[in-house]
């Protein structure tokens, strides 16, 4: 074999060798199971809770029976968590711009004390827009 083409077949084997590891090091790992500790995300107990808003529940769109359904399901599971002080803010305002914008809305607030006074935030939002379940 000539020593061009064992360099091209080698070059050609690292090649393969590094894009199988790049390939398999980038791969999602397995979801989590129910079981899984309660400080790791579980996609086993998170789904339910996505399935109930976006099947069960549907629209979410502020100020209707979907919203305040999907308030209750999320207060309810919130609750189930051990440790957390879980609340329910009601907020109203105007807004001014081109035009005016009378809001109410309900924010569901989950408290996880701790030792430290330092704090993180995670915030979304579980209404929807009129044409989607979110």
């Amino acid at each position: 074999m000539s020593l061009t083409l064992r360099a091209w077949l080698s070059a050609l084997l690292v090649f393969g060798l590094t894009t199988f590891m790049v390939v398999h090091a980038s791969r999602p790992t397995a979801p989590a199971g129910r079981d899984a500790p309660v400080e790791s995300f579980s996609e086993a107990r998170a789904l339910p809770v996505v399935r109930e808003l976006a099947g069960d529940i549907g629209l979410r769109v502020l100020g209707t029976r979907g919203a305040r359904r999907a308030e209750d399901a999320l207060v309810r599971t919130l609750r189930g968590i051990p440790g957390l002080e879980v609340e329910v803010q009601q907020a109203q305002g105007m807004r001014f711009g081109s035009w005016a914008l009378d809001y109410r809305v309900r924010n569901v607030v989950a408290r996880l004390p701790g030792q430290s006074p330092e704090a993180v935030l995670v915030s979304a939002h579980y209404d929807s827009p009129p044409e989607s379940v979110g």
